[in-house]
């Protein structure tokens, strides 16, 4: 899966180190991107329960074999990326079926109709479609 190249007001995740005697654990915390330095080096203002915090020079990370990622290293968010590419294919369904009139143009009979009616091969190629944008960071 491609990610996008960072860019300054991006928001990512950075993750805390936790602390050596266990009393806080290594957490994902919310991060804006300050300064790029190439595509896996970037500067964060990361977003803490007690304030905020400037790190610079952090490296992307990969995920571990569990899923989780080493301290210090920031990542994309993760998503649940097929609720959110159904819910914008819904949307832009519903809004292309409104707005095709008002631009001489008849959609088709069988995908004319509420999203819940619509032909199952046919949302599921919107969903897919809209997924790969969100995958390639076309949209956000």
């Amino acid at each position: 899966m491609s990610q996008p190249d960072p860019a300054v007001g991006q928001i990512v995740h950075y993750v805390s180190y936790g602390t050596p005697g266990g009393e806080y654990t290594s957490q994902c915390r919310a991060a804006i991107i300050t300064a790029v330095h190439g595509p896996f080096l970037v500067d964060l203002a990361v977003l803490n329960p007690e304030g905020l915090f400037f790190n610079r020079e952090v490296t992307h990370g990969e995920p571990k074999a569990d899923g989780s990622y080493e301290g210090g290293s920031w990542h994309w968010p993760e998503r649940v990326m097929s609720q959110r590419a159904e819910e914008i294919a819904q949307q832009f369904h519903e809004a292309y079926e409104e707005l095709a009139p008002s631009h001489g143009y008849e959609t088709r009979e069988a995908s004319r109709r509420p999203w819940n009616e619509v032909p199952e091969n046919n949302k599921s190629l919107m969903v897919a479609v809209v997924g790969r944008l969100l995958d390639e960071g076309v949209i956000c």
